[in-house]
């Protein structure tokens, strides 16, 4: 199977011929405007058993942090559901968490597009990108219900408390948790973050690439010049991104990729329910 940047998300930074209209240096701002740039993570779900979601008032949510509060305002209300296991006496709850497509503190600020994206905060020729933008969420289910409360198991690293109490694979709860939402089940996913900032840095080439053949004279510029990075049309190529990252993550079914994963179950339910159907 090719690796998934050599074919499907590699449309994104081709382009057959030059244009003025979607040329990131031809579109620049001539005159440099102060733009708010957020690049941090907000929850950062990539953080050590989020913090936050045991506390009191939080548990098993996340929809308060920056990303969550977008989902929701844009209608994507956070995803929660029950499944029921074999040999498990009632239903277990199964909750979501609000996933950055782009990871910002994992990727986006590890890649080489930071000089044009400029700085973050207020500044000019910043270009007013958003990482807790609704564009770059989705609702991924996780094992944030099951925190040690109201009788049920806490989870604990890799599924350990739930194997102790239930003696049972913590595999059969996740591989239930994404069929009921339908979505990835996420935890840790440094594979994840380490495939979308290659995906970055192939887009920082090909933006090195087109400056020196279509746009030489912005390399007359001094690099402190704001002009030469204020390039907004980098927003709508990085929500694309995001857009086409999240096919991948949602929506179990073929398009699901075994080097696109958001855990070592999401993994595990490819290879033994995508790749391999249950009855085969």
């Amino acid at each position: 199977m090719p690796e998934l940047g050599e074919g499907v998300l590699a449309a994104l930074n081709h382009h057959s011929e030059h244009s003025e209209d979607t040329c990131a240096f031809c579109t620049a701002s001539k005159e440099p405007t102060e733009e708010n740039n957020v690049l941090t993570d907000s929850f950062d779900e990539d953080a050590n058993e989020l913090p936050g979601l045991d506390m009191e008032g939080m548990a098993f949510r996340n929809c308060a942090g920056k990303l969550g509060a977008a989902l929701v305002s844009a209608g994507l209300s956070q995803l929660e559901g029950k499944v029921q296991l074999d040999g498990i006496e009632g239903e277990l709850p199964v909750q979501s968490a609000a996933h950055h497509l782009i990871p910002g503190n994992a990727a986006l600020k590890r890649s080489k597009l930071m000089p044009y994206l400029h700085s973050e905060g207020m500044a000019v020729g910043n270009i007013g990108y958003d990482v807790n933008g609704e564009e770059n969420g989705a609702w991924l289910a996780g094992n944030y219900a099951l925190r040690g409360q109201s009788g049920l198991a806490k989870w604990g690293p890799g599924g350990a408390g739930f194997l102790a109490m239930y003696g049972k694979d913590p595999k059969e709860y996740a591989f239930a948790a994404i069929e009921a939402l339908r979505c990835q089940f996420h935890d840790a996913h440094e594979d994840y973050s380490d495939f979308v900032l290659n995906e970055l840095n192939l887009l920082a080439k090909k933006l090195e690439k087109t400056q020196s053949l279509w746009c030489p004279e912005a390399q007359q510029k001094p690099d402190e010049d704001p002009k030469k990075r204020q390039m907004k049309m980098l927003v709508l190529r990085l929500n694309t991104l995001s857009r086409r990252l999240k096919r991948f993550v949602t929506h179990p079914g073929p398009a699901w990729r075994e080097n696109l994963v958001t855990s070592r179950f999401s993994l595990a339910y490819i290879r033994e329910r995508t790749l391999r159907p249950r009855n085969s």
